[in-house]
């Protein structure tokens, strides 16, 4: 019985949190996305029942459900950024874009032209994917730059169209996913081995008392006649009762109140820590706190001493700011305060008006940082504010260093960049783009 108890309380445990993960599994293959439907329209579809050859409709935000080939976007060329967290951990948003052919449709004719994706077989490489894709007469290659995988999100982009090529368990993400191990922590391996060493000190113990009251039994008890019914047993009957009735006395031994308490301080633990305003983005929003997926490993988390991080991006979230800079050898400790915008001004320089020399170096470096980038720019409706949107941080950290100095980019296009300087809007032509690369 106290055994049954014990592995009752460890069964509703692991089942409460299998119905979470049931839930939140619902959750995800309930979730509905917008299918381009042959007229143009467009049907709302559960993630569950889409399939191979559905054309996606996506706007900013949205979670990929399978893994599709980019054909047009809301940006120019056919452009789009994604953020890959939840497949490889980087919070940069990677840029994708569209093949010329297909970029060039409008929404009316994303449903109306007739074409044909061919693509190697489902495999588990992120990073790789081979195909074409035949329109009309003309076949174009596809390679990683226009899949979006499953489990990455839509940034930065109001809408895209995309073609599913790999849904269900043929997705990357599906193919990288193993059977998770059953996992047991410091504590619990432990407790097992404790419990066991007690389970097996106590099996020897009722073992040798049932061996010494068959004995006694054969030897004394079965000679007092007036003991009636008693006398009569066999040793062998005797030995076998106590048994298990030395068992069930001996059975205190094994601790099993702290068994069902460190199960039920585990499942309190984990919702603690889900209600922790101190492990939220945001303490506003209950729904950025973090998430227990399996309570069992709790009290692992004291035993870290040690973080081995492939970068410090990991560590520092990939927040960065601004706080020096060295123009001309001569060093500005307050970039960010307006120092260099305040200098520009006693000089008296305007966009229109020849560089003075004192501050000709300054000028130079806002504007390099203004313009020799790969950024987006994002406008507030109502506030009219610009917001910068980047593959890397570091490039935002930049952009916002110059604009505290009035050197405001607005925006590209494919042969030019605009920009506020000292309040004057400025253009300067394109003249070629580095993708941004480890080596950049």
């Amino acid at each position: 019985v106290p055994l049954v108890f014990v592995l009752s309380i460890t069964a509703i445990r692991e089942a409460y949190e299998d119905v979470k993960r049931y839930k939140e599994d619902r959750r995800s293959n309930n979730r509905k996305y917008k299918v381009v439907q042959p007229d143009g329209s467009l049907k709302d579809v559960k993630s569950m029942d889409l399939k191979a050859g559905d054309i996606l409709y996506m706007e900013r935000g949205a979670l990929f459900p399978a893994d599709c080939v980019l054909l047009n976007s809301g940006l120019e060329d056919g452009a789009c950024y994604v953020e890959t967290a939840q497949l490889d951990g980087e919070t940069n948003l990677k840029p994708f874009k569209a093949v010329k052919e297909t970029s060039s449709l409008s929404q009316a004719q994303i449903s109306e032209v007739k074409y044909r994706i061919e693509c190697e077989e489902p495999h588990a490489g992120l990073y790789t994917f081979h195909g074409r894709i035949r329109m009309d007469d003309q076949t174009v290659a596809l390679d990683a730059k226009q899949l979006l995988l499953r489990g990455a999100v839509l940034k930065n982009t109001p809408w895209i169209n995309a073609v599913i090529v790999y849904a269900g368990v043929d997705t990357k993400l599906s193919l990288n996913q193993k059977q998770p191990p059953s996992k047991f922590s410091t504590v619990e391996k432990t407790m097992n081995r404790v419990v066991v060493t007690i389970f097996v000190f106590e099996i020897i113990c009722v073992f040798i008392l049932a061996i010494i009251a068959g004995a006694y039994q054969t030897t004394t008890i079965s000679k007092m006649g007036y003991l009636g019914g008693v006398a009569s047993q066999s040793g062998a009957i005797v030995g076998i009762t106590s048994f298990f009735s030395y068992f069930v006395l001996l059975s205190f031994l094994i601790p099993q109140s702290l068994m069902v308490t460190l199960e039920l301080v585990k499942v309190c633990q984990a919702k603690f820590m889900e209600w922790d305003e101190h492990m939220m983005l945001d303490p506003e929003d209950k729904t950025t706190g973090m998430k227990v997926k399996t309570s069992n490993l709790n009290d692992e988390l004291a035993l870290v001493k040690y973080i081995f991080s492939d970068k410090t991006g990991t560590l520092t979230q990939n927040k960065m700011e601004f706080a020096q800079c060295s123009i001309g050898g001569e060093i500005y400790d307050d970039p960010m305060g307006g120092q260099l915008e305040s200098l520009i001004k006693q000089s008296g320089w305007t966009p229109k008006s020849p560089m003075p020399p004192t501050v000709a170096p300054i000028i130079n470096f806002l504007r390099c940082l203004s313009l020799c980038h790969s950024v987006i720019t994002e406008e507030d409706p109502d506030t009219k504010e610009v917001t910068f949107q980047a593959t890397s941080p570091d490039e935002v950290a930049l952009l916002n260093a110059a604009k505290a100095n009035s050197f405001v980019f607005t925006g590209a296009t494919t042969r030019s960049l605009t920009s506020s300087q000292m309040g004057v809007d400025v253009e300067d032509p394109l003249l070629t783009m580095l993708e941004f690369t480890s080596e950049r």
